[in-house]
């Protein structure tokens, strides 16, 4: 599996609870695809740089996820056909957490031993 990494602008008329909606639903299509969520981090209401759709902010969410190369596709057209996210963005790239799956040929890293001063 990728890492991956998508960032979203959520219409700021939604309340939490809304914004709590779209990210079980986005999450679910990732879970359905065989993915697992490493990491959702709100970013929280942001001024846009322009306006979108005579919007002048945006409910900000980073979802960071390891998936198969065919979920971001599926996540891109779940994301169009809602009209409550104006802007998305993924990418493909390193994430900060421990991978879920560890590789099998990694040895444990030695153990430091304290050096006298």
């Amino acid at each position: 599996m990728k890492a991956y990494e998508t960032v979203i602008v959520i219409d700021p008329s939604l309340d939490d609870s809304g914004v709590d909606k779209k990210l079980e639903k986005l999450t679910e299509i990732i879970k359905k695809y065989d993915g697992q969520i490493a990491s959702i981090d709100r970013w929280g209401r942001r001024k846009l740089a322009y306006p979108i759709n005579h919007r002048h902010e945006g409910t900000y969410v980073c979802l960071q996820y390891f998936a198969q190369a065919q979920t971001p596709a599926e996540l891109n057209k779940a994301i169009l056909l809602d009209d409550n996210i104006l802007r998305h963005l993924t990418v493909k790239g390193h994430i900060q957490t421990a991978s879920p799956a560890p590789e099998p040929d990694a040895a444990p890293a030695p153990e430091a031993t304290p050096q006298p001063e």
